[in-house]
C-alpha cells in the first residue's frame, strides 16, 4: 500500500489480494489509518507509517509505544494503538467507543467533518 498526497486529495494504491501484479488505486479526501499491534514506529514495515515519518507528519514517541501525542495536528488524527504513549492501551469496547466519539467530535470541530453535520 502507498499513500501520496496530491492537490485533489490522497492517492491510495493497494495490491489486489491473490494477484501480486495487480494494483488498484483511488483518491480520497481523508485517509484513516488503523494499524495493527506494531508499536515501535522506528522499526515498522508499514509503508504508510514510514511515509508519514519521512515527511515529518508523524513522530515516534519517546517510549517507542506509538506516536508522539504532540505531533498529530489536523488533518492527522490518531486513535489507539498509535496513542499508547498517551493512553497506554485501550482494549475495552466502551473505552474505544468513547475515544472514537471524541475523535469524531474533534474532526467535526476542526472543520473536516461532513457538511451536513451541525
Amino acid at each position: 500500500m502507498s499513500l501520496t498526497q496530491q492537490k485533489d486529495g490522497a492517492l491510495v494504491q493497494i495490491l489486489v489480494k491473490g494477484d501480486p501484479e495487480a494494483v488498484t488505486s483511488a483518491t480520497f479526501d481523508r485517509v484513516f489509518l488503523c494499524t495493527g499491534p506494531e508499536s515501535n514506529l522506528k522499526t515498522t514495515a508499514d509503508p504508510m507509517i514510514r511515509n508519514l515519518l519521512k515527511r515529518g507528519l508523524l513522530r515516534p514517541g519517546t517510549l517507542e509505544l506509538g506516536a508522539d501525542p504532540q505531533c498529530a495536528l489536523p488533518p492527522i488524527y490518531m486513535i489507539d494503538p498509535l496513542q499508547r504513549e498517551k493512553l497506554w492501551e485501550i482494549n475495552v469496547v466502551r473505552e474505544l467507543r468513547q475515544e472514537a466519539k471524541q475523535l469524531a467530535e474533534r474532526i467535526i470541530k476542526d472543520g473536516f467533518g461532513p457538511a451536513w453535520l451541525p
